[in-house]
């Protein structure tokens, strides 16, 4: 009789291993996932950062356009003063 309970706490710490280790398992597994997406996110911030270095660029051309433009329309008598 005393190794039924001995063997019942047994079956039991067995079973609580197993699931522990399922849970370490899947664990690991969402660690490499948030590591997948950590990366994946580093590369969004990198391409947005370069469109805005892009807009910023294409604004600078803009405002050097106008200013020529109006120089030409002064030239040319187009604009009212």
């Amino acid at each position: 009789m005393t190794d039924e309970p001995e063997n019942l706490m047994l079956g039991y710490l067995r079973r609580l291993d197993a699931g522990i280790g399922a849970i370490r398992e899947d664990l690991r597994d969402l660690k490499e996932r948030a590591s997948g997406v950590d990366a994946a996110l580093v590369g969004v911030r990198r391409d947005l950062v370069g469109l805005h270095e892009i807009a910023g660029r294409q604004q600078v051309a803009l405002d050097r356009m106008s200013a020529r433009i109006e120089r030409i329309e002064r030239r040319l008598d187009l604009v009212d003063a």
